[in-house]
């Protein structure tokens, strides 16, 4: 909490009538990898299945959160639409 006091911990304030940001939200997601994305290309993959296992499940991301891919290298981009994960990273965000 930051040594925020209890009652600061609670705090929130309603964005939309199903969207509320409050202490420890997130408000900015990246995903990201380097030029020689190759070496990531396996945390990618994973990074994306789980993306689609997320939306399975419902999960979705919040408007004020601002989402970032960059995977880093065309090769990754590949493996990623080849693999159909790409399409539920871009879903969320």
């Amino acid at each position: 909490g930051y040594n925020l006091p209890a009652d600061q911990l609670d705090c929130s304030i309603s964005i939309s009538p199903d969207e509320t940001l409050k202490h420890g939200s997130v408000t900015l997601a990246a995903i990201t990898s380097s030029a020689n994305g190759i070496s990531h290309a396996t945390s990618l993959l994973t990074t994306g299945l789980l993306a689609k296992n997320a939306l399975d499940c419902g999960l979705r991301i919040p408007s004020f959160t601002q989402t970032y891919l960059s995977p880093g290298s065309g090769v990754v981009t590949t493996y990623l639409r080849e693999s159909g994960t790409l399409k539920s990273l871009e879903k969320l965000g």
